[in-house]
């Protein structure tokens, strides 16, 4: 199966321990790297990937341009520690929606499979993929525990095909609809498909750490249970990521994938490929 992961100026070493989780439980996968063709990343990270047989794809989402465009025309204006800083806002959005313009890239590279799997670079497996769903349209993962209307960018899959068939439609009604979905990439498919017309991967497939606090406060039994199964790919989203050494939550999950994706950046050192 392919799977895409995006490259926008992200940490060398969350890529490395994505990279080398997936080809440990997955060497099957055909990796494919979107990498933002403007930013300057380190040179030496994509020799790394091609060493690993990982096919680095340069692209920059004209999308993603448009999008920054009406932002700043209607002045929605991105502040970090209160100051307007227009720059990383537009690396940010680069690196969102290039996971949306994976059916693009499959496009330009002519990839005929019908579906493909993407995830975000702030992952790592831990299980092999046994994911048996091929959508109608999309398959999103879960924002929250218990599964609310809100989904995450975690990871998808994609219908190729069907996600090409609607593309200009889908542009259309994200700069209609901007001011209200703003530029969440996922939100942006889901409002424009309807929420309950995609499907919807277990939370297996997309594990934050934290949820291991806030299972505490589920109350339904059924709702505990959804959450007890084994996760399979664990997704670092929010500021608690292992490379930023962030003063991590007093959790004993996190405390363990943090030291398994610190085991995976120290293996990734060794020169394996994948087998496609």
């Amino acid at each position: 199966m392919y799977w895409f992961f995006p490259c926008n100026n992200y940490h060398p070493d969350a890529i490395k321990a994505l990279v080398y989780s997936a080809y440990e439980f997955n060497p099957e996968f055909k990796p494919i790297c979107v990498w933002d063709e403007p930013t300057v990343c380190a040179p030496d990270l994509k020799k790394w990937l091609e060493d690993r047989g990982v096919l680095v794809h340069q692209y920059r989402s004209p999308f993603a341009f448009e999008i920054i465009l009406l932002e700043r025309e209607n002045c929605f204006i991105y502040e970090t520690h209160g100051c307007v800083n227009f720059g990383h806002r537009d690396e940010s959005l680069y690196g969102m929606w290039s996971k949306v313009d994976v059916t693009l890239v499959c496009k330009e590279l002519e990839i005929e499979d019908d579906f493909v799997l993407v995830t975000d670079p702030d992952c790592i497996f831990v299980a092999e993929y046994d994911l048996e769903i091929e959508p109608d349209i999309l398959a999103v993962g879960p924002e929250e525990e218990p599964y609310r209307e809100w989904a995450s960018g975690g990871i998808y899959v994609f219908n190729v095909k069907r996600m090409l068939k609607d593309r200009q439609k889908f542009e259309e009604f994200v700069i209609k609809n901007y001011r209200d979905i703003g530029y969440h990439e996922t939100l942006s498919l889901t409002e424009f498909y309807g929420f309950r017309n995609v499907d919807h991967i277990s939370p297996d497939w997309n594990y934050k750490p934290f949820w291991e606090k806030e299972r505490d406060y589920l109350v339904s039994p059924v709702d505990r249970a959804i959450f007890r199964s084994t996760p399979k790919l664990i997704h670092f989203q929010g500021i608690h990521k292992p490379w930023n050494n962030p003063p991590m939550p007093d959790n004993t999950d996190m405390k363990l994938y943090c030291d398994m994706w610190q085991e995976f950046l120290i293996l990734s050192d060794e020169l394996f490929k994948f087998k496609a």
